[in-house]
């Protein structure tokens, strides 16, 4: 006879509150690093809860790792809301373009 296998599991493997936090908050930031999607795009197309996406997108945007680039109507809602991404070349230098306003047409 055989012994039956006892499985361990290992950590990764584990449904511990912080390393699901982390694990999610890893699978939205690599999603939008190559995408500039409205939340509820993202929660689709990476299978996240949407309430919980709203936790991971504040504490990416409290590290300055996820900016609003854009604000127009969402593919699965309709409705006009922030686009996103964690991709800072995709980011438009509004302090640049705020700059330039100053620069074009100097009044005298």
């Amino acid at each position: 006879m055989k012994k039956a296998e006892v499985n361990t599991p290992t950590l990764s493997a584990c449904n511990g509150k912080d390393t699901h936090f982390l694990n999610e908050t890893q699978i939205l930031f690599e999603y939008l690093q190559d995408h500039v999607a409205s939340s509820s795009m993202a929660c689709a197309a990476t299978g996240i809860l949407q309430k919980s996406a709203t936790r991971y997108k504040r504490a990416l945007e409290k590290s300055n790792l996820l900016w609003e680039v854009d604000k127009k109507r969402c593919n699965i809602t309709g409705r006009k809301v922030n686009w996103i991404t964690t991709n800072p070349e995709l980011v438009p230098n509004i302090f640049d373009s705020q700059l330039s306003l100053f620069e074009e047409g100097g009044g005298d």
